[in-house]
């Protein structure tokens, strides 16, 4: 028989679960970010509450509706950040444009190398971070089966934490090099526009840590509706 979940369990991991809620940190004067993790109860108050009076189905029913409502307000979430990816990054091709007027090739070059650098190293950070965090909880959580896999787990915590303290030195020396960026950029462009190019890459790192968390919540929301929607009246999953 298929090992699957029950819609009546997973009410209680879609309504109160322990999530992992990452922040992009900005040093003042600073682009050089850090990302945090804080992991905090999170009791969803839309989400129906278990009752023994509720039959199966209308539990069906009501979690499906929920699940719904869920998807499409993250749907309608990633539909805003592409919008403003897509404004952010117009910012960034006009000062291009602005630069590449004035400035050798080599240093429009060395402006391009940096911003597909920063790209590169948040996501990786990004996606390190929201690992470690994960395998830190199971790891506190006592939540594998024996010791063997406990122990299993606490190794590839220390991989993980590993791998994000490389990607971080990776990161200083990128920023350390972003300070030639913005010494050619002050040398061809104004004040206003060398700003705006800081203001650039800060809502770059941004929007690559908030589409990132929203993708991985609407893949949750739509594997719980798959799972919903895989049972019958009876608990007999539909194939």
């Amino acid at each position: 028989m298929p090992n699957v979940c029950n819609p009546l369990d997973i009410m209680f991991f879609s309504g109160s679960s322990l999530t992992h809620s990452l922040q992009v940190y900005f040093p003042e004067g600073s682009l050089e970010f850090e990302i945090i993790s804080n992991s905090k109860e999170n009791c969803d108050p839309e989400t129906p509450k278990r009752s023994r009076s509720t039959n199966f189905e209308e539990s069906r029913k009501n979690l499906l509706k929920h699940a719904c409502m869920r998807i499409d307000t993250q749907r309608k979430h990633q539909q805003l950040l592409r919008e403003s990816t897509k404004s952010n990054e117009e910012v960034g091709k006009e000062i291009a444009v602005e630069l590449t007027g004035v400035a050798q090739q080599p240093e429009i070059d060395k402006v391009k190398l940096f911003t597909e650098e920063v790209d590169k190293i948040t996501s990786l950070i990004i996606g390190l971070s929201s690992r470690l965090a994960k395998a830190s909880t199971l790891c506190a959580k006592n939540a594998q089966p024996d010791e063997k896999s406990q122990k299993m787990a606490i190794e590839r915590r220390d991989k993980l934490g590993e791998q994000l303290d490389e990607a971080r030195k990776l990161r200083q020396s990128i920023f350390r090099r972003g300070d030639s960026v913005f010494g050619i950029l002050a040398k061809y462009l104004d004040p206003r526009s060398v700003e705006a190019f800081g203001g650039f890459i800060k809502e770059k790192i941004r929007l690559i840590l908030e589409t990132r968390q929203h993708t991985e919540i609407l893949k949750s929301e739509e594997e719980i509706l798959k799972c919903l929607k895989e049972y019958n009246s009876t608990g007999v999953m539909i194939i």
